[in-house]
């Protein structure tokens, strides 16, 4: 997934204050520049799992393995005529990527639905007319994905209707698995972990951007955190989360890629984190951790780490171990998470620099040990598991 729910954006309003720590760290101008191999060598060098990004104004997708390794680059698959094109705007040349599979192997692009592997080949369809764009689950193979009655003939504005939970593959027609919360002026209901491995889809549904202002706050704070159990719909799990309107505030919350663990921190506008954070077990709800005031970015593949901080202009990031509080290292300056090695403890992190004037984003990965690594430069969209 690319940059899911957006955090980067929203703690950079929020959060204030710098996290503190030890770590290592490798300046850019001491970095030498990846070497770029094929995909296949990555994978053979004991490093698999693919993340893709977007850089410059290369219109190809590019690929970097788990050890910072750059593959060949990939070719967009050019646009259809019938692609449609935004008003006052040139039509699209390339075909836009949709979502990415947890271990990079499956690329959905928009438009046509069309799924590809690492090497362009098609390996089949997600119905883009079916619902949202859908989320990978952890086996790299299903997905879910949200959609309400009559989507089909949604052609754009303000959706509205229950919102659907369905499950699928590729190769496959999805089932419906539940309806949770709704679609509206003001109520969304997003997929926060879609996992095969424990057999739960972890919902968040919002409906207080109204109160909050979201759109002039950049506070959308989670109302109701649902944890469904995808072979029979049945809930697990179901929390409420407050909103105030003096001050305006709520709860953050991110959850691990197998639904296993939630974050949470209430936050409120302008001020950032109000109270400590905390980290849940699910489906029990159980709180089995206690944070510092901050916001979470994410958690490791492995579960056993979080990426906490790194969003405001001055903060710095941490790897913390969450369950007991020991922070492995510190990355300075600010950081947005963009991708969890899946099953590790490494991170891929995109940091703004200003060069020539301009600001820009290298992509950097931060492994758990060892030194932090430079990518590649000028980066802009990233497509991974977070």
């Amino acid at each position: 997934m690319g940059d899911r729910r957006g955090l980067g954006v929203l703690v950079a309003l929020l959060i204030g204050g710098a996290a503190s720590g030890c770590g290592s760290h490798t300046p850019a101008s001491m970095a030498t520049a990846p070497a770029s191999i094929p995909a296949e060598q990555a994978a053979a060098a004991g490093t698999p799992g693919l993340v893709w990004y977007l850089k410059g104004a290369d219109p190809s997708l590019r690929r970097s393995d788990w050890s910072g390794r750059l593959g060949l680059p990939f070719a967009m698959p050019a646009a259809p005529p019938s692609t449609p094109r935004y008003p006052g705007k040139a039509a699209p040349t390339h075909l836009g990527v949709g979502s990415v599979s947890p271990d990079g192997s499956r690329i959905m692009f928009l438009n046509d639905g069309s799924v590809r592997d690492a090497d362009g080949a098609v390996v089949g369809r997600i119905d883009p007319n079916l619902g949202l764009l859908p989320t990978w689950a952890d086996d790299s193979r299903h997905y879910c994905r949200m959609t309400t009655p009559g989507y089909e003939s949604f052609t754009g504005g303000t959706l509205t209707g229950p919102a659907v939970l369905t499950w699928g593959a590729v190769g496959s027609a999805p089932r419906t698995v539940a309806s949770v919360g709704r679609f509206g002026a003001n109520a969304m209901t997003s997929i926060e972990a879609c996992s095969a491995r424990t057999g739960v889809a972890v919902l968040a549904e919002r409906t207080a951007s109204d109160l909050t202002q979201a759109a002039k706050t950049g506070l959308d704070p989670v109302t109701e955190l649902v944890v469904v159990n995808l072979s029979d719909g049945s809930v697990l799990y179901r929390r409420g989360y407050p909103v105030t309107s003096s001050p305006v505030g709520g709860t953050l919350t991110t959850v691990s890629s197998d639904g296993r663990y939630v974050a949470e921190v209430f936050t409120v506008v302008r001020q950032g984190p109000a109270a400590k954070g905390q980290i849940r077990a699910l489906p029990q709800g159980s709180v089995v951790a206690t944070l510092g005031q901050t916001i979470v970015q994410g958690f490791s593949g492995d579960d056993e780490l979080v990426f906490v901080g790194g969003a405001g202009t001055t903060d710095n990031a941490q790897l913390v171990s969450w369950r007991t509080g020991q922070v492995l290292r510190t990355e300075p300056g600010p950081q947005y998470l963009s991708a969890s090695q899946p099953g590790g403890s490494a991170f891929m992190v995109r940091k703004p620099t200003t060069r020539g004037g301009l600001l820009r984003n290298d992509l950097w990965l931060v492994p758990a040990s060892g030194m932090s690594r430079l990518v590649d430069t000028d980066v802009l969209d990233v497509y991974g598991s977070v």
